[in-house]
């Protein structure tokens, strides 16, 4: 036994992916397998261990495909991000013989065109790769490649997404043609990707069109604040109060104050609760310990009227 679960997570992620994929078949849903074992298959980063399971479905078909992994036996989790000041992009469950999650995605960040219109694309490229000995429908190459490029953008910081994205540019390099440059591109500007994979687009011959609009500024600065806020733990719920009445403040300050146990959790809170109040306060120094660097993110995005008044007309 290892983790959480009764399954080896070299075997679980891969068994995981046969399982959500082939339920949703078996629904007549539309799924394809995302990140983790997909990139790999098509040679665009290392072989290595994924510690999750990733699946988009189509937007029409994710409540039927949750609703049939719930009576498989998978719970939804709480999100980890603190306020809700944006729709999630996906539902995480997990399943007591699992010692991984599942984030079932209706769609991907970085994708600006509406979800529709970017799972049909991406499911017209689409192929199948063979994952723990199953056939399973999978990004295309094309796909996978913004995908990955994607996620990495979203951790520039990090070493390991620079070095997720030189191995791609590798790969490009080595076997990419012409037709596959040429979907590439076609399937960046249809899905909206190109907005921000542009540069990682340019590294390995891809040059697209990125319209200047006011619906794509919009998206982009959507998509930058996204990221402030995930890295921020107060940023989520001033943004949130900003376009909240007034009358709604006690009860978003009550909720930010206390926070909810997936939260405390992160904090060091037992499972059986104990220890709530330390893992509080020291949720809180953090909050205090950041409050600078929100205050000016704060007044940045103040300053983005557009998004904040498209915000509060939801």
């Amino acid at each position: 036994m290892t983790g959480r679960g009764t399954l080896a997570l070299d075997a679980a992620v891969p068994l995981g992916y046969t399982l959500i994929l082939r339920a949703a078949t078996d629904l007549g849903g539309r799924a394809l397998a995302i990140k983790g074992p997909v990139p790999q298959a098509h040679g665009l980063r290392p072989d290595r261990q994924s510690v999750d399971i990733d699946v988009l479905v189509a937007p029409d078909d994710r409540d039927r495909v949750r609703d049939r992994l719930v009576e498989l036996g998978w719970s939804r989790q709480v999100g980890a991000t603190e306020a809700p000041v944006f729709e999630p992009h996906s539902i995480a469950l997990s399943h007591p013989a699992w010692p991984c999650h599942l984030d079932l995605h209706h769609r991907f960040p970085g994708f600006l065109a509406d979800a529709d219109t970017v799972f049909d694309a991406l499911w017209d490229e689409r192929t199948e790769i063979t994952v723990a000995g199953q056939p399973v429908a999978a990004t295309g190459i094309a796909g996978s490649t913004l995908i990955l490029a994607l996620h990495a953008l979203r951790q520039t910081g990090s070493p390991a997404m620079r070095a997720e994205l030189d191995a791609a540019a590798e790969h490009w390099a080595a076997h990419g043609t012409d037709a596959d440059r040429a979907v590439l591109r076609t399937l960046a500007e249809v899905t909206g990707a190109a907005a921000l994979a542009a540069p990682f687009l340019a590294r390995i011959g891809v040059v697209v069109d990125v319209p200047d609009d006011p619906a794509t500024r919009a998206a982009l600065e959507e998509w930058r604040i996204r990221n402030e806020v995930g890295a921020d733990t107060g940023l989520g719920w001033f943004l949130l109060l900003a376009r909240a009445s007034p009358l709604r403040w006690p009860g978003l300050l009550w909720r930010a104050l206390m926070a909810n146990e997936s939260v405390l959790r992160d904090y060091g809170m037992a499972a059986d609760g104990s220890g709530a109040w330390a893992a509080r306060w020291r949720r809180l120094r953090r909050v205090a310990r950041t409050a600078p660097g929100t205050a000016r993110l704060m007044w940045h995005e103040r300053r983005s009227l557009s998004v904040l008044q498209r915000w509060r007309s939801r």
